[in-house]
């Protein structure tokens, strides 16, 4: 008989070393199809960092939703933010489900 482990849920370090590398991953992407004049108007527009209380209300929204559907969520927010501004939105989508598979596949994220 086969028993599945059980998995083990994230921690906060993990959670959080996970969207600190997403983010990288983002803004590469953004780099790619934004000009700069676009990409600093849209940063400065976001207000800057996050508060620790913000980046722990945000681990708690991932811990509640779970990461995949929030890595999902995240993908899509982008694409639908960058969508009207990009040339080739349809190249942008595939990058982004490309790289959302990846990330996946490097974290062991199902």
């Amino acid at each position: 008989m086969f028993f599945k482990k059980k998995k083990s849920e994230l921690g906060e370090k993990e959670i959080e070393q996970i969207t600190e590398e997403y983010t990288e991953g983002i803004k590469v992407i953004i780099r790619k199809y934004l000009p700069r004049k676009a990409r600093r108007a849209m940063y400065r527009g976001k207000g800057g960092r996050l508060t620790q209380d913000e980046k722990n209300e945000e681990i708690q929204k991932i811990k509640k939703t779970g990461v995949s559907a929030w890595l999902n969520q995240a993908t899509e927010e982008v694409f639908e933010e960058l969508s009207s501004f990009v040339a080739e939105p349809d190249s942008l989508r595939s990058e982004l489900n490309v790289m959302l598979k990846e990330f996946k596949k490097k974290w062991n994220i199902k």
